[in-house]
């Protein structure tokens, strides 16, 4: 079966988009939409023209495994999400403009998959152990994303010898520091379920939700600013902070 946490986080959109009464008209079944796209990307690649760096024409196939690609990297908030699912809904029907806009923001025409030299160096120390590789995997065949939300993990394992820390790492942290926990109702790349299974051990922990909010939440309202701040001085800090949601009718197209 498909991981819980990742039906989770859609139904969690979904119900946000449902809340909107001309969105949940458009929007009726995400799940059901991201399925077909995907079903035609494989079936049936999408060639685009796109300029590159020098202003000449290059021409970029669009597959499943692309598709998933780009989507694991907007579905993180909902504002971007909002604008995936527009894109999504435009394939759907025949049509690529927003694609265009987008492509050039996540690869060039010919050019490497290129990797910061630090965050690859964290996940490939931090690493993932045999029985959840398996399950990864396992989940993988079926999950809308398939493997393309956490690469390169587990894509890299053991590319750098002797850099992984091993499962001792990997357990639990087991503290009682007092600890302040953001979490985004609408994080699609640090899913709730996944953040309460991290500080399980922690014995001082402080919880704040931020309704409709996601990955990038920091930046979101000043409350979150208040909030930080009253915890490191020891005061008293909101179990919840609501923010607006996106108009998912009507996304802001990149720029």
């Amino acid at each position: 079966p498909e991981n819980r946490a990742l039906l989770a986080e859609r139904d969690r959109l979904q119900a946000a988009i449902d809340s909107q009464p001309a969105a949940k008209a458009i929007f009726p079944d995400i799940r059901s939409m991201i399925r077909q796209v995907h079903g035609q990307l494989e079936a049936k690649p999408v060639t685009l023209t796109v300029k590159d760096d020098e202003g000449g024409e290059q021409q970029v196939v669009i597959d499943r495994a692309t598709m998933q690609g780009i989507a694991s990297g907007m579905i993180a908030d909902p504002a971007s999400a909002a604008i995936l699912l527009h894109m999504y809904r435009e394939l759907a029907a025949g049509g690529t403009s927003m694609l265009h806009m987008v492509i050039p923001r996540y690869f060039m025409p010919g050019g490497p998959i290129r990797l910061d030299a630090m965050p690859t160096a964290m996940d490939a120390a931090s690493g993932i152990g045999e029985a959840r590789l398996a399950r990864v995997t396992e989940q993988g065949r079926t999950a809308l994303l398939g493997l393309a939300l956490n690469f390169p993990m587990p894509q890299i394992r053991d590319a750098i010898p002797g850099l992984d820390l091993g499962d001792a790492f990997r357990q639990e942290p087991r503290s009682d520091v007092p600890t302040l926990l953001l979490t985004g109702t609408l994080d699609g790349r640090t899913y709730p379920e996944g953040q309460a299974e991290a500080v399980a051990e922690l014995g001082n922990v402080t919880r704040v939700s931020i309704r409709n909010a996601g990955h990038n939440l920091f930046m979101t309202t000043p409350e979150v600013t208040r909030a930080i701040e009253a915890f490191l001085n020891g005061g008293a800090v909101p179990a919840e902070i609501v923010v607006p949601l996106p108009d998912f009718t009507s996304p802001t197209p990149p720029g």
